[in-house]
């Protein structure tokens, strides 16, 4: 699905500045793939390590009788001889709950991430030159966007597909328990290892958020829908943005090529000479932008190298680069 077609095509229809951004929501979603994973293997290993436990202290039962003369055994569990969760991460011993806890704020963090990376492929990809800045963009601001006629007219799937986002369960609750932990407060979450035929306890806790609670979710269930919800969301986002960036609505004015390249040699001097590419300009020179925007793409052996730089006008007539 993401593959040099893409690319090319974006480059065809001259958004190639929305491609990173497709990398990057990519890049998100396999960073919070790995949390959960993480999460799941923190889990995996205390269990093991409680098992281990169990067999250990049930190996010393010692013989006692009760009050009224019962034979009986008995197995003390004491502070001293619980199990040790530590984990070591690059050497150093770290706290299983201090890491669960943090990994899970990440993923949700992610998945917050991927869905803003979507809304900077929209703004690039789309809006294109009408496109808000990018320090500004996040799925929030693009949903508004989107919701003026003049946006939902020219893209209606989008709009749609925006709309169902936004009102989405999942969604929601992304959004909710994200904000809660980044700008509120701490979630009780809990993460405790049953003992001699009690089951684990792995919980994501409840909390409110903006007047809405928020009930407690059984770990594993929760990251599952959410990274399903998140991929499948993906998947359908890129379907639609297929679709409509071929409408190249605001794309005025961006070209395909160079008109042109001059080369100039010294005759007798084959290390001295000067070479420029130009672009026909179907305007008065002071018509241009005082920036431009140039974008450098090499296809060698199926591989695609791209390269887009800014440029300033001069007042000489000249385009100068910036690097």
């Amino acid at each position: 699905m993401i593959d040099d077609a893409l690319k090319r095509d974006l480059i065809a229809h001259r958004i190639y500045s929305s491609w990173q951004f497709i990398e990057y929501t990519e890049k998100n979603i396999a960073t919070g793939e790995y949390c959960s994973k993480t999460i799941a293997n923190i889990v995996d290993n205390m269990s093991i390590k409680t098992t281990r436990w169990e067999k250990d202290v049930l190996s010393e039962f010692v013989d006692d009788i009760t009050p009224d003369g019962k034979k009986v055994k008995r197995v003390a569990i004491t502070t001293e001889n619980t199990p040790s969760y530590e984990l070591r991460v690059t050497g150093e011993k770290v706290d299983p709950w201090f890491l669960f806890d943090k990994l899970l704020r990440d993923f949700f963090q992610y998945a917050m991430n991927s869905f803003d990376s979507i809304s900077q492929i929209v703004n690039a990809g789309l809006l294109a030159n009408n496109g808000k800045k990018v320090d500004s963009v996040d799925i929030q601001i693009m949903t508004r966007t989107f919701g003026q006629q003049t946006y939902s007219n020219a893209f209606p799937k989008m709009h749609a597909w925006l709309e169902k986002i936004k009102l989405s369960d999942e969604y929601q609750y992304i959004e909710a328990i994200n904000n809660r932990t980044k700008h509120t407060a701490d979630i009780a979450n809990k993460l405790s290892m049953g003992i001699l035929g009690s089951s684990n306890t792995t919980q994501i806790g409840a909390f409110s958020r903006k007047g809405e609670e928020h009930d407690k979710r059984e770990l594993s269930a929760q990251l599952q829908s959410t990274y399903d919800f998140l991929s499948s969301s993906w998947n359908e986002f890129i379907e639609v943005f297929k679709e409509e960036y071929k409408r190249d609505i605001y794309v005025d004015n961006r070209r395909h090529k160079i008109s042109g390249v001059h080369q100039q040699k010294l005759k007798n001097e084959s290390a001295q000479n000067l070479s420029y590419a130009y672009i026909q300009a179907s305007q008065d020179f002071n018509s241009m932008p005082e920036e431009l925007w140039i974008l450098f793409v090499c296809e060698r052996e199926d591989d695609i190298y791209s390269h887009e730089c800014p440029f300033g006008v001069c007042q000489e007539s000249c385009v100068t680069s910036n690097l």
